[in-house]
Parts: C-alpha cells; structure tokens; sequence
C-alpha cells in the first residue's frame, strides 16, 4: 500500500531542505527563452557570467509556509555593532537555535538598522507566547 504524502513529513522536509542548499536548483532555461526570445546558448551563457560576476548568488523555491500552518510572518529589524565578531558570532549561534527565525540578513540604508530577521509563527498568540517567554 502507497504512503500517504503530508507536506511535513519528512520525505518532503528532505527534499525541501536539500532545495535550499547552494546550487541545487538552476534556472528553467526554456522558460527564459520563451520569456525573453533569446537562444538557450545565450541565455546560459548570460547566467554563467552573471553569477561568475556575483550578481546572481543562487536560486530557491519560494515556500508557502502556511501550509504548514504558519499564518503569521514577523520582520524584526535589529541594530547590531557588526566590529564586534565575537559577539555576532554569539548572536548567529542563538539565533540558529530560534525555531521560528528563518532569515537573518544584512541590510543597508536603513537608517540605525543593519539586520533584519523574519520568523514565523502560527498565530500572533503564539508570537506573543514565545516574545514573553525569552
């Protein structure tokens, strides 16, 4: 008898996560070529250089997270003295233990911000749980 598929069982959360690592999904050339009308070598081509120039630093699924029963994503902007590495390194390591966080980032020209972090939670009851609870 054939195994029921779930979004979260862990086939798909397999495969969800080895689609997020570095060079595991590359563009869909033909799809360019219809798009743009350019010729597959020149489209290839075009995204070798683009990446060799670090403009293009991968490519990924994009996730509905509500499927999973996230209803809520929250942008957390920080302000973080990034000369003081011993202590960032601290704060990235808490952070990848933070089960909602899926995204910490740089950013620039925002004023007194230069990190933002976005989680995801279930519910703002939940959000609120977990933001008193640390």
């Amino acid at each position: 008898m054939a195994q029921q598929m779930k979004v979260d069982d862990e086939v798909r959360l397999n495969i969800l996560k080895a689609l997020l690592e570095p060079g595991a999904v590359a563009p869909n050339i033909r799809h360019l070529q219809r798009r743009t009308g350019y010729h597959k070598a020149t489209i290839k081509s075009s995204l070798d250089f683009l990446a060799k120039e670090r403009l293009i630093t991968g490519f990924g699924p994009k996730m509905d997270f509500k499927k999973f029963g996230y209803t809520l994503e929250v942008l957390t902007l920080l302000h973080a003295d990034l000369t003081k590495k011993k202590a960032l390194g601290a704060f990235r390591a808490e952070v990848a233990k933070d089960p909602h966080i899926y995204l910490l980032s740089g950013i620039v020209g925002a004023g007194n911000w230069n990190l933002i972090a976005r989680h995801i939670y279930r519910d703002i009851e939940s959000y609120h749980r977990d933001m008193n609870d640390n």
